[in-house]
């Protein structure tokens, strides 16, 4: 069973587009089931990370923007020994 993941993004979001294509393009995320939130309708998540997105948070740990798929190797490479 893959574990769950999330994208913390907003629509029209250029940087969230790029974000998403790190993702998508990284071979550890595809180990994870990447469910994209979108903070416009979360008020709690706006006031947590509207200025940061895009946000990818697995764990209780956040990775923010800016990250490539070294970051987000890394990022589940820590998630997963803490596990």
């Amino acid at each position: 069973m893959k574990k769950e993941a999330f994208l913390y993004f907003t629509e029209d979001c250029h940087l969230c587009e790029l974000a998403s294509a790190e993702i998508e393009h990284c071979p550890i995320a595809s180990t994870y089931v990447i469910e994209k939130v979108d903070v416009a309708f979360d008020d709690k998540l706006f006031k947590r990370y509207g200025t940061q997105i895009p946000v990818l948070f697995c764990a209780g740990q956040a990775l923010c923007w800016p990250f490539d798929e070294k970051a987000i190797t890394v990022f589940f490479e820590n998630i997963q020994r803490t596990a």
